[in-house]
């Protein structure tokens, strides 16, 4: 009895670390190239690779996106970049055949919610101890390589985690906790008052680090919890939600916010509300205005069959001039080819929501994720694709038990 129950304590520790692993991709400075997603990705290749659990939908996606692959890797022979090669190859492995090894590796789609819950929540924490503790903040990222146009050095306006990922990928992340965290309180069935207090306690550390991250997974965050609130929990939750809401919202924030984070060394509050406050704006958003006026390469027979580039050729920047991923990738695959990616992921995506219970939480993610594509590649960030394909082959597993 008590050997079998310490077989489960090291399994479900495992299982967090792998998550945890996987979803925030670390690369540590004395590890360059074996980041802890390519960790555990070799892990459960190994040790859990079952062709039996593949479905039709599977095999599609690995051909086009294969083909997809292909197409980049030819056209790098004349570009002589390799960047987009190195997309498809992680967004195959990690977006589309990791989903299927995870949940082959962790049956019970139960459990896999309530993991990435605990594995954003952990994370959420992190960032709260290294915002407020700089000397922390240092000694993580001294064994960390961060990709950011931030140097988390000298800005500290923005905090960071024990990962790689900054910014509004690492925000997305976070939201992706968080829809994890609502959907486990939809699909479990306990009776117990103080577990779903802490289970609405740990969403409310994953929405307030998302604050301190970046403003896209704090809209994402904010729009799911409100969908929650109107759709999905019972009169008692709404109440009770209501009942605090207006507790919160009676509460001086600003005040508060100016308060807490006064010590902070070289943060200024008045800057950070002034750049939340924007997020929420449609007028006066700094952001999609410069996304609206970026430039975007016109249809000609060169961009068509694709110019194989996504860096420009002095390596700063990229080619295309544009952060929007539609973009990117059509200036680099082509218009047909980058249409046809694309359309496949999306088509094959719904397909496998249409084959489920057809849960709107998981209709919502879905199309969240294409929608925010338009801001930033985070289709080839790998944590997005990979939490949407293991949410909609989790969804097609409830709906077969």
């Amino acid at each position: 009895m008590t050997f079998c129950s310490h077989s489960k304590s090291r399994k479900h520790v495992i299982s967090l670390v792998l998550i945890f692993f996987i979803i925030y991709d670390i690369s540590f400075s004395f590890l360059p190239y074996l980041t802890s997603g390519r960790i555990a990705v070799l892990f459960l290749l190994i040790t859990n690779f079952n062709t039996t659990s593949l479905d039709k939908i599977f095999y599609w996606g690995f051909a086009t996106f294969g083909l997809a692959l292909f197409y980049a890797l030819f056209q790098s022979i004349y570009s002589c970049d390799l960047t987009q090669v190195s997309r498809l190859f992680w967004f195959i492995i990690y977006g589309w055949i990791l989903p299927c090894v995870v949940s082959f590796y962790l049956e019970k789609a139960e459990y896999l919610y309530r993991l990435l819950f605990f594995a954003v929540t952990l994370q959420a924490i992190i960032v709260f101890v290294m915002f407020f503790n700089i000397e922390f903040r240092f000694h993580i990222l001294d064994i960390l390589e961060v990709d950011s146009n931030i140097n988390p050095y000298e800005n500290f306006q923005r905090s960071f985690g024990f990962t790689s990922l900054t910014g509004s990928a690492f925000s997305i992340v976070q939201a992706g906790g968080f829809f994890s965290g609502i959907y486990y309180l939809t699909i479990s069935k306990f009776n117990s008052i103080l577990i779903k207090l802490l289970i609405f306690l740990g969403l409310m550390v994953i929405l307030l680090s998302t604050v301190l991250i970046g403003r896209t997974g704090l809209f994402i965050s904010i729009f799911l919890l409100l969908f929650y609130i109107v759709f999905i929990s019972n009169i008692t939750q709404k109440i009770i939600i209501l009942l605090l809401l207006f507790y919160f919202f009676q509460l001086d924030i600003e005040s508060s916010f100016i308060f807490i984070t006064e010590n902070v060394e070289g943060f200024k509050s008045e800057w950070f509300i002034t750049w939340i406050e924007e997020a929420f704006s449609t007028r006066n958003n700094s952001t999609l205005t410069e996304i609206n006026n970026m430039n975007v390469p016109p249809i000609s027979l060169e961009t068509i069959v694709g110019m194989g580039l996504v860096k420009s050729e002095n390596g700063f920047g990229n080619a295309s001039m544009n952060d929007s991923g539609y973009i990117q990738t059509y200036y680099s695959l082509g218009l047909i080819i980058s249409v046809v990616f694309y359309l496949t992921y999306f088509c094959l995506s719904f397909f496998r929501w249409l084959k489920s219970k057809r849960n709107p939480l998981v209709l919502i993610f879905l199309i969240i994720v294409f929608l925010v594509e338009y801001k930033e590649p985070f289709i080839f960030k790998y944590s997005l694709p990979f939490l949407l394909t293991t949410f909609l082959i989790y969804e097609n597993k409830l709906q077969e038990s």
